[in-house]
């Protein structure tokens, strides 16, 4: 373990700055879902390698609840910064975020996928709703299924996900991955990609559905998951309790009636849909490579959310459990730019004793990389000193969603109702880091909790609301 170095300014990194940049965008990706981290049975070359030639960081999401999610990913703020504290759609305009200081910083902009938030700050756009939508206005996706003939087919899924959500997936599918929509952007990517420009730095967003859409995977990919290998890890929830860190959008006799079958089913077409992104990272890579973009570009992955597979015998996102909070935060420099770095230090940082990071500092990172401001109201911190040796991260964050407030320490994890300011949930992470006992009504808890809100205030105040 190294030992830990005084903090280096910005302007004294030796990093070469390539300004072009992918922007890999996930939705309800586990930091745990990739074959590089040897938990589950999936097979994730392209993303293995990606987290090889670079720095594979797992992040705190600020919120498991999937729009403000997306918005703190553009807008680099906590929910209680940009006011959207729950899901639904967005009235007010939202702040340009890290889009906006690239675009004044001149740099062309390209987005393709879940992009809708930021598409007024985009130079071109393959703009895809939400899979909530069912009608195809504004929706590039939607519009190419009815030119297919697959609408009624892709309507059918998706309203069957607004009933039940992952309970839903039955059915084979889209059978051509090109027609699902997570392979119309990839394929939508690689005509963007041919057409970035020569001589002005840009970046490319990738925005993809998956694999937390809650939509039935393409028969292809779920062929490359062997189904008997995701059995295990299965409990009956505990319905007294549930309320104390999670919100469930369906009814709780779904949960109730969820079997080993049901779970190993969903499962099946989360981690298809993990191969999915996968096959077309390593698609878009190969493009990047062809158009001889590969020494310029800079390339980072991020989602905005985790998924719940079965723990404590939930599934779904709304969640202050592990799973649904930590995501995969991975920056890869150029290769340029990894010959200024010491090959020993990325070595050694598989083993490094970082803090926690969230991905408000993926924003942070990101606007580091370009050579821009951050945001306005963003606190993140950048990694990048992290390819020089130096640790990273903090002793603290927060995710929040609705009325619950999350905030975890190295060592513990509370949760509180924001209404009552009482703490409905606690987790100590280092005696047990599967969150299988709630230590809440304990005799050690009283002083516990009583550090906790000391820290918390601290890591509170700097969090000033941001509006448009």
């Amino acid at each position: 373990m190294r030992g830990v170095k005084q903090p280096i300014a910005e302007s004294e990194y030796s990093m070469p700055r390539n300004r072009n940049i992918v922007v890999f965008l996930t939705s309800g990706q586990r930091c745990d879902a990739v074959g590089c981290a040897d938990v589950w049975a999936v097979d994730t070359p392209h993303l293995d390698r990606l987290a090889m030639q670079g720095l594979p960081l797992s992040a705190v999401s600020p919120t498991p609840a999937a729009t403000p999610s997306m918005v703190s990913l553009f807008t680099g703020l906590y929910p209680r910064q940009h006011g959207v504290l729950d899901e639904g759609s967005i009235t007010d305009p939202m702040p340009g975020g890290w889009v906006k200081q690239f675009a004044d910083a001149g740099y062309h902009i390209a987005g393709v996928g879940r992009v809708g938030m930021v598409v007024d700050h985009l130079h071109e756009a393959c703009l895809v709703r939400d899979v909530s939508a069912v009608d195809g206005g504004g929706c590039a996706f939607l519009q190419y299924a009815r030119r297919r003939g697959i609408y009624d087919m892709v309507r059918y899924g998706r309203e069957n996900r607004q009933k039940a959500g992952p309970f839903a997936l039955e059915g084979d599918g889209i059978d051509d991955p090109a027609d699902d929509v997570d392979g119309f952007i990839t394929r939508q990517a690689e005509i963007m990609i041919e057409r970035l420009p020569e001589d002005q730095p840009w970046v490319l967003i990738v925005a993809y559905t998956g694999p937390g859409n809650d939509l039935p995977a393409p028969a292809k990919f779920r062929k490359q998951i062997d189904q008997e290998r995701l059995e295990g890890g299965y409990a009956p929830a505990d319905m007294r309790r549930i309320e104390n860190y999670a919100d469930i959008p369906y009814p709780r006799s779904m949960l109730q009636r969820l079997s080993p079958e049901n779970l190993r089913n969903i499962r099946h077409h989360y981690f298809a849909r993990v191969s999915q992104i996968d096959h077309g990272v390593g698609r878009l890579r190969s493009v990047l490579a062809r158009e001889n973009k590969v020494e310029q570009t800079w390339m980072t992955l991020c989602s905005d959310r985790g998924q719940l597979l079965g723990e404590r015998g939930l599934v779904g996102h709304r969640a202050m459990l592990g799973p649904a909070l930590y995501v995969p935060m991975w920056v890869v420099p150029p290769p340029s730019a990894m010959k200024a770095i010491d090959p020993s230090l990325t070595e050694e940082d598989e083993e490094a004793d970082h803090g926690l990071v969230s991905t408000i500092d993926w924003v942070a990172t990101l606007c580091a990389i370009g050579g821009v401001d951050v945001p306005p109201g963003c606190v993140g911190q950048s990694v990048l000193p992290a390819f020089h040796g130096y640790d990273v991260g903090s002793d603290a964050t927060i995710s929040e969603y609705g009325t619950r407030l999350m905030f975890e320490t190295m060592q513990h994890r509370v949760v509180y109702d924001v209404e009552t300011e009482d703490a409905s949930a606690l987790f100590d992470l280092v005696k047990d880091p599967d969150e299988r006992n709630d230590l809440i009504d304990t005799k050690e808890a009283m002083s516990v909790l009583d550090m906790l809100r000391w820290h918390l205030a601290g890591a509170l105040m700097k969090l000033r609301p941001i509006r448009a």
